[in-house]
């Protein structure tokens, strides 16, 4: 299943999945806009959870300055290479040989 990225958003990271103990398949749509960072996850074909996080600028007068936009978008980087960190997958299939590897072991 290929995401299409939207252009409206400003970071628009790819789809991840990961699946749970009862082989449901879990996604996690990472994205910004503006200052908002968006969380969307679920159950494929299942309801859909948001959750909105409003960012602020960080370092304010300092030479490491971010507005409330950058600091959005830099966020949803780290966000998305912790969850890779924590068990999610970049594709279905991944996913679902991950559990697989772990139930045989």
């Amino acid at each position: 299943m290929k995401m299409q990225l939207d252009p409206t958003r400003q970071t628009n990271c790819p789809r991840l999945f990961k699946q749970d103990s009862v082989d449901k398949i879990k996604f996690l749509d990472i994205y910004s806009t503006d200052e908002k960072l968006y969380q969307d996850s679920g159950v494929l074909d299942g309801k859909i959870v948001s959750h909105i996080k409003i960012c602020t600028p960080k370092n304010v007068g300092k030479s490491n300055f971010t507005t409330a936009v950058q600091q959005a978008s830099k966020e949803v980087r780290v966000l998305y290479n912790k969850k890779l960190k924590e068990g999610y997958f970049k594709t279905v299939k991944e996913a679902k040989n991950h559990l697989l590897i772990n139930k045989i072991q």
